[in-house]
């Protein structure tokens, strides 16, 4: 989930093909918070940088509601780098990738993420 169409477009890409996986996306953290309780998500791909609201701001939303306080959580940044092992992404996150992100690394962790979820 983010704002960024070209992220939403890989990540789309990635599971194109994938039966196993069913990819929702929408393009603002609010949009994302009013369709989560329906969808109930088994994990999200989400961008740190989202125009109507931080990556940060939108997982602490997250954790507030029942139904997605533990779900899994894989955030793409711009800076995943830079981002520090105390880092509250780094906290509330199971994974931090790179963008551009590499789909094969994107779809590997996913699977991981999923198959755990199971």
């Amino acid at each position: 989930m983010g704002d960024d169409p070209i992220i939403l477009e890989i990540v789309q890409a990635t599971f194109l093909h994938d039966e196993e996986v069913t990819i929702t996306s929408v393009r603002s953290a609010f949009d994302a918070l009013t369709f989560v309780q329906s969808l109930k998500p088994d994990l999200f791909i989400v961008n740190r940088a989202m125009p109507d609201m931080g990556g940060f701001e939108f997982i602490l939303e997250l954790r507030k509601i029942s139904e997605t306080a533990t779900t899994p959580i894989i955030i793409l940044s711009g800076r995943a780098r830079s981002l520090g092992a105390h880092n509250p992404f780094q906290q509330m996150a199971v994974a931090v990738l790179e963008k551009p992100v590499e789909p094969d690394r994107l779809r590997s962790e996913a699977k991981t993420l999923l198959a755990r979820v199971e």
